[in-house]
Order: structure tokens, then C-alpha cells, then sequence
């Protein structure tokens, strides 16, 4: 395969894009629609905002946002409704 071709049977690489159509997706979005739904999260001003970090500020984010849930220990100190 060639750099630029549209691999078949990989609808995500295509240029439609994904088929929110079909079951999988509808799912997630009826589950979504539930609760939250990532797509509606504007991203648009985090690097801006992350690059006037201090250097010691971007690695102590970095390293929080990459631990799991099961890996942090709030105790009583963080409520979530």
C-alpha cells in the first residue's frame, strides 16, 4: 500500500469518516447522551494554556493526568456528586 491510500474495510481512515449510523456507534452515543459526551469538550485553548505552564507545572500535570483511577488515593478529600 502507498503513503495516501485509503485503506478498505477501515472506515476511520477514510474521508467520510466513521458511519454514526451503524449499531456500535449509535450505542455510544445513546449511552452518552446519558451522561456526557466527550465531543461537546473544548480543547481548543489547552495548549496555549498548557505551554504557559512552568516546566516543573507541565511535568507535574503530565504525570497526574497519566495516572489511572485506580491508581490515585483522594481518601475523603475529593467529592464527587
Amino acid at each position: 500500500m502507498r503513503a495516501g491510500e485509503i485503506r478498505p474495510g477501515f472506515v476511520s481512515l477514510r474521508t467520510t469518516g466513521l458511519d454514526w449510523t451503524e449499531l456500535p456507534l449509535r450505542l455510544f452515543q445513546k449511552g452518552n447522551a446519558k451522561f456526557w459526551n466527550p465531543a461537546d469538550i473544548d480543547f481548543s485553548r489547552d495548549a496555549d494554556e498548557f505551554g504557559a505552564l512552568t516546566d516543573d507545572e507541565q511535568d507535574a500535570t503530565t504525570r497526574f493526568a497519566s495516572l489511572s483511577p485506580a491508581e490515585c488515593d483522594f481518601g475523603e478529600t475529593v467529592r464527587v456528586d
